[in-house]
């Protein structure tokens, strides 16, 4: 692990730490993700950046959305995508009186078309990539393949075209895998994107996927700098498998200083 990742995660425990003790640093744990949010860092995100859109790309069942809608507080348009047609039914029934949410039964990856995708036993854990072996063991089968389907797959930039007006948007992904080799398919996008959340991976746990620290590079290339890891390891302890990860482009970091 490079010397500036060893700095941020000591500087990110001391922070914790510190803000637990003076009551000021609250966790959210979304109980069916097991994804666990700082929830104050992104209400300052949204405060301070005012975004005209976000893409919740790996919606799941949308628990990333209600997230941002009941604990912090976004109003603005939200476009969800998701493959599997049962998950995209119940984010499309989430969405039915929210008439700045949308929907769209897809998967984004770098190039467009119609793809096989793995339907895992746990379906947080489906992919457009096949779990690696190393990890079968580690989540109670639930990270095995079920069944596969086959369905439609955008790129980011088809994504765009459907929203035309989004300028200042935050892009989240969940892709299970697939995050950076998105991205690298969709570089000329991410400039109406001055922020991400995604899913970071400290172990390989899908075929081909992308650690931490090749991420971390490829962010940077791009003009993104490393903001803040939000914890997801419940039930791994003390094996670091994966976090949720902010970036910003830096530009737009002195508007948060």
């Amino acid at each position: 692990m490079n010397q500036q990742v060893v700095r941020f995660l000591k500087q990110a425990s001391r922070y914790v730490d510190r803000m637990a003790q003076v009551g000021h640093f609250r966790f959210v744990r979304e109980k069916e993700t097991g994804l666990v949010y700082g929830e104050h860092l992104l209400k300052r995100l949204f405060a301070q950046l005012e975004f005209d859109g976000v893409f919740d790309i790996g919606a799941n069942v949308g628990q990333y959305a209600q997230h941002l809608r009941n604990d912090v507080g976004y109003r603005g348009p939200i476009t969800s995508f998701e493959p599997m047609p049962d998950a995209a039914a119940r984010v499309r029934a989430l969405a039915a009186h929210d008439p700045s949410w949308r929907v769209v039964e897809c998967a984004v990856d770098a190039t467009p078309g119609r793809a096989t995708f793995n339907v895992m036993h746990g379906d947080e854990f489906s992919s457009l990539v096949a779990p690696s072996k190393d990890f079968e063991g580690r989540f109670h089968g639930a990270h095995q393949v079920a069944t596969s389907i086959t369905v439609d797959v955008i790129t980011l930039a088809d994504a765009l075209a459907m929203t035309p007006d989004l300028r200042r948007g935050l892009l989240k992904l969940d892709t299970q895998g697939t995050e950076l080799r998105l991205l690298r398919g969709n570089v000329e996008s991410l400039e109406r994107f001055p922020a991400l959340q995604m899913e970071v991976a400290f172990k390989r746990l899908y075929e081909g996927e992308e650690t931490f620290e090749v991420v971390l590079s490829q962010l940077a290339a791009w003009g993104y700098e490393l903001c803040a890891l939000f914890p997801n390891n419940h039930g791994h302890f003390p094996h670091l498998l994966e976090s949720d990860a902010l970036f910003l482009r830096e530009e737009y970091l002195p508007a948060l200083a």
